[in-house]
């Protein structure tokens, strides 16, 4: 993630990276000035990630051979300019991407081709991550930001930096755990 840390930085792109215990920390060829959206898919074998300041989701193929290794890297979906940029992300059992499209006021989820399937509107500009959760996985939460509102609009967003949730109609998977 690039973060300038001082006034007139011009943006790089950062570099993904991996680990196995077999293999330790590793390089992935994937560059882009904000990863985020990470996910995986139910079945374990596409991996998604977004470049959020791209506007653009991909979608990896992955092997379960104990080496770690990302396959081949497939455009997944676009959000356009003015729906915000892919923040965090996650995946329920059908496939289904849930994005939080932060500047968007949104969460979206897209359909297993990429298709966006609909969108949950917020009360607040800004989220940032959503994750499944509840004894049957059917909530999803959602965190929220309030940096970098002007003092207007965060009178407009009272909820700005909550923890929000909703039932989507959707479930979430638990989550695995890997071991080598």
């Amino acid at each position: 993630m690039f973060d300038p840390l001082t006034a007139g930085s011009q943006a790089r792109s950062g570099q993904m990276h991996s680990f196995t215990l077999a293999g330790g920390l590793r390089a992935e060829s994937d560059r882009a000035e904000l990863h985020n959206g990470f996910a995986w898919a139910p079945d374990g074998r596409s991996f998604f990630v977004a470049h959020s300041r791209a506007r653009q989701v991909y979608r990896y193929d992955f092997t379960h051979d104990g080496s770690g290794q990302l396959g081949q890297r497939q455009l997944f979906a676009t959000v356009p300019d003015d729906l915000g940029i892919p923040d965090g992300a996650a995946v329920d059992s059908q496939c289904g991407y849930w994005c939080c499209l932060h500047g968007g006021g949104r969460v979206r989820r897209f359909l297993p081709d990429g298709t966006p399937d609909r969108d949950i509107l917020l009360p607040v500009s800004q989220p940032t991550m959503c994750a499944f959760g509840g004894p049957e996985l059917d909530i999803l939460y959602i965190t929220t930001a309030s940096d970098n509102l002007p003092s207007s609009q965060r009178d407009a967003e009272p909820l700005a930096g909550a923890l929000l949730s909703c039932r989507p109609g959707a479930r979430g998977m638990p989550r695995a755990v890997f071991v080598r």
